[in-house]
């Protein structure tokens, strides 16, 4: 009977030893849950902060062109990269790289590419296929990336006037102008401020 008295003890000692282990990791699992949900909390404070800054950014960068210049020469990919593209932009300083898979509209199961080089608040984006590679866009507001056909950060818009070829006189307070080829889908937007090129916008459909 002594016997019998000892062993229900043992069993209710552990009883309750194991329930308050178990109370402890019930406890312990809320808390994680709890700095799970403060973390989220966060990320998303994070999230919309950074969506707000790209919103306002886009907003401030809407372009209106003042004036639109037609030149051919001029208008082609302003963007100094060697052939290769694809392989002289890998040895560059980009700061990231995305990947886009296309369907070719023309050749059935072709898959091309459309590769995004990041340079901080600077980009190129690089069209390749199986025969070809060109660049369809990129922007940039500084040093970063090097111009072709003689245009140059921090030119002035008389400098620019020049290389353009444009002789009529133009008010001061112009400064977004648009070069553009009839002949091809492609635009370049440069944007001036206190008479010194502020940033470059080049675009070309792709068909």
């Amino acid at each position: 009977m002594k016997q019998i008295s000892i062993l229900i003890l043992i069993i209710l000692f552990y009883s309750c030893d194991f329930k308050t282990i178990k109370s402890k990791k019930g406890e312990s699992l809320e808390k994680e849950l709890i700095d799970l949900e403060k973390q989220h909390e966060k990320f998303d404070k994070k999230t919309d902060s950074l969506l707000s800054e790209i919103q306002i950014a886009i907003e401030k960068n809407k372009f209106v062109p003042d004036l639109i210049i037609v030149n051919q020469k001029i208008s082609q990919n302003p963007f100094e990269i060697k052939t290769p593209l694809k392989d002289n932009l890998l040895k560059s300083n980009y700061t990231s790289i995305d990947t886009t898979l296309l369907n070719n509209k023309l050749i059935h199961n072709q898959i091309d590419s459309l590769f995004t080089f990041k340079y901080d608040s600077s980009f190129i984006e690089l069209f390749k296929n199986s025969t070809e590679e060109y660049i369809i866009s990129g922007y940039s507001n500084s040093n970063i990336l090097n111009l072709n056909n003689n245009l140059r950060f921090g030119m002035n818009k008389s400098d620019f006037f020049k290389l353009s070829r444009i002789t009529d006189s133009i008010p001061n307070n112009k400064n977004n102008f648009r070069i553009t080829d009839p002949k091809s889908n492609r635009k370049i937007d440069l944007k001036f401020k206190n008479d010194k090129l502020e940033y470059i916008h080049f675009e070309e459909h792709l068909e």
